[in-house]
């Protein structure tokens, strides 16, 4: 197990931290001595095994703290937020240290994170977990862009939310409707609670990624109107936050086009092909009473 705080033992040398479960097995010291070197090697710490552990910066510190956790050839190794503490540069380098060193050693590591950027940068294969309760499981595609619940659409990246109720069902599609705004879409994208089956009167939320909001400076042009409340520059794209009649939506323009001041009237709209669909039957809305 790698855990957050590293564990590491301060009065031991990178080589005696690395050797410490090997010496707890009982193997004899030239088969440690050889398995400290390749372990060095593979994290990139070669000549470091007579360091003392607080000569060693934050990055060099986790790599003699996973050496330890795979030396004794795990089938799997349990990382309990372990880069949480590392500057985001550090951050990153580490994420591809750690897919590097899975490949090369076929140890499944199970990583536990709250930092939706490492699990989307780094996860083969991804479980969301909400008070307890599995919400979905899958690749990291599958869950970014076919989320089955709001939650999972939520924490693994922004989204843009719209309260709506269904006002109409034909054999392919489905109306909603929100004060004087109308949506139509198929009724396969819907995301439905269960096996319940769709009916007119249910609720549900229409969700939209941030990159997926089309921002115009002409009102006629999109679905709904706002006023940007704030802007926020970012190199390759900037953030606005648009005040509309729903509620804040949160739009970022990567076209590096024109600026838009704060104040300014705009429209906002988007293809329903990109929106996520949940809604939440009347059904189940019963029973739970």
């Amino acid at each position: 197990m790698v855990f957050q705080d590293l564990a590491l033992f301060p009065h031991l040398t990178v080589g005696e931290n690395i050797e410490y479960g090997l010496k707890q097995q009982g193997i004899k010291k030239d088969e440690r001595k050889q398995s400290i070197k390749e372990m060095l090697t593979m994290v990139q710490l070669e000549g470091y095994a007579d360091r003392d552990i607080s000569e060693l910066s934050g990055g060099e510190q986790q790599r003699v703290a996973l050496a330890r956790s795979i030396v004794n050839e795990p089938e799997v190794v349990l990382f309990d937020e372990p880069l949480a503490s590392l500057d985001r540069k550090l951050r990153q380098h580490m994420q591809f240290e750690l897919q590097r060193i899975q490949e090369e050693t076929g140890i499944t590591f199970l990583y536990v994170t709250h930092d939706q950027e490492i699990a989307l940068s780094i996860s083969d294969r991804m479980v969301i977990l909400n008070d307890g309760h599995i919400e979905q499981v899958g690749s990291v595609e599958e869950l970014y862009e076919t989320p089955a619940t709001q939650f999972v659409a939520d924490f693994l990246g922004d989204i843009n939310a719209i309260q709506v109720h269904v006002t109409q069902l034909s054999d392919n599609t489905v109306t909603f409707t929100a004060d004087n705004l109308t949506l139509t879409c198929d009724q396969g994208d819907v995301t439905l609670p269960g096996n319940t089956n769709l009916q007119e009167g249910d609720h549900g939320t229409v969700a939209i990624r941030p990159h997926n909001v089309r921002l115009s400076a002409d009102p006629s042009e999109g679905l709904i109107s706002g006023r940007v409340q704030n802007r926020m520059y970012r190199g390759n794209e900037t953030a606005y936050i648009v005040a509309t009649d729903w509620d804040e939506f949160l739009v970022i323009d990567d076209t590096l086009g024109t600026t838009l001041d704060i104040g300014t009237t705009v429209s906002l709209g988007w293809d329903m092909n990109d929106v996520f669909v949940f809604v939440t039957s009347e059904e189940v809305s019963k029973e739970a009473r």
